[in-house]
């Protein structure tokens, strides 16, 4: 797995316009890709931020792996589950519990959010369950443990959570 760090948003849109990204950075991030496919490498790109529309982009210059998939942008058309739904069978998804969630969320709220996660984007593998960005200090155990919990018990395929 070759893992790129190259942020290309904000939480409302791109930091470049499409027609740029599209000149500056798709061809060289296409020929990074095939380079590693051709060593049966997998590419994991993390990009914080709305990507919305470079999304098609992504999985044409051949990343296989999108992260975070941030669930507090300000784009409803940038949802992990609707994404899911529409490019699952294209590109594998990783990440979306929103960090502020596990810093200040109650239990209950981070545990359904990560059984939502788990019961909806999982099936058909394609997913990589974690935060939708980092793990930061002002997560407590408690709120890691509710996370990792869920996990845990609903891991292992066939996919089968609750409602």
């Amino acid at each position: 797995m070759v893992l790129l760090w190259d942020d290309y948003g904000f939480k409302n849109g791109l930091f470049m316009s499409p027609k740029n990204y599209r000149k500056y950075i798709f061809p060289w991030l296409k020929q990074i890709c095939e380079a590693a496919h051709k060593r049966d490498c997998k590419i994991m790109l993390h990009s914080d931020g709305d990507l919305m529309e470079i999304f098609e982009d992504i999985i044409n210059s051949g990343v296989d792996v999108l992260n975070p998939i941030e669930s507090t942008t300000a784009n409803p058309e940038y949802d992990i589950f609707k994404l899911k739904k529409k490019y699952g069978d294209k590109i594998t998804f990783s990440g979306n519990l929103s960090p502020i969630m596990l810093a200040m969320g109650e239990l209950s709220e981070i545990e359904e959010y990560a059984r939502r996660l788990i019961r909806e984007v999982a099936p058909g593998g394609g997913y990589i369950f974690g935060s939708g960005h980092s793990i930061n200090p002002a997560v407590t155990v408690d709120r890691f443990e509710a996370m990792y919990d869920v996990l845990k018990k609903y891991r292992n395929y066939p996919i089968k959570v609750p409602k």
